[in-house]
């Protein structure tokens, strides 16, 4: 309902990768096919949001393709650069804690709840500062359970053990659950 909002997130969730390997991005190329149906303000409300989305991370498109087409399609690519090794998902160390950047959850909230107005928020100011603090890192858009998954398959010599407290799930699913008597952790 919104293209400004959905190219900020389109970009914001692109580039969230680049972060988590600790580099600052730079480039970025998109493909946008548009549909007829869309009205005319449909593409230049969504560079809107790309580009204060490109500025906030401090990387500039350098190209990409905007068509017509029957359907709606995206694809976003981001390069950055490392000033120090890459951040991988591989444990280097004995034991580590994992923190998430936030909370979880709202994504799946958008989906389930239309019209809920979800902006996807950069970790770009945070992992500058954390960078040479942390071992490992991964982008969790996929949810936490997806993300543990993943990090245990990369690192099977290690095992996890999860206490999340009251902050990992966004406030805004708690709610809806209540009102909904949904269990939380189904997000």
């Amino acid at each position: 309902d919104d293209p400004e909002l959905l190219g900020w997130n389109l970009v914001i969730a692109t580039i969230s990768d680049i972060l988590a390997v600790g580099a600052d991005p730079a480039w970025y190329l998109q493909v946008v096919s548009v549909p007829d149906n869309r009205p005319e303000t449909f593409c230049r409300d969504l560079m809107r949001g790309v580009a204060s989305a490109l500025e906030a991370s401090g990387a500039y498109l350098i190209g990409g393709d905007l068509s017509r087409a029957p359907d709606w399609r995206y694809v976003g690519n981001a390069v950055g650069f490392c000033k120090s090794p890459p951040l991988l998902r591989k444990a280097r160390v004995e034991k580590l804690h994992l923190y998430a950047s936030g909370p979880f959850g709202i994504g799946n909230l958008s989906f389930v709840a239309p019209g809920f107005p979800l902006k996807f928020s950069s970790r770009k100011d945070l992992m500058v500062r954390l960078r040479d603090y942390v071992s490992l890192a991964m982008d969790s858009s996929d949810g936490l359970r997806n993300t543990l998954l993943t990090l245990l398959r990369v690192n099977p010599e290690h095992s996890i053990i999860a206490n999340a407290d009251g902050g990992t799930v966004h406030p805004d699913v708690l709610d809806f659950c209540a009102k909904n008597r949904l269990p939380p952790e189904a997000f």
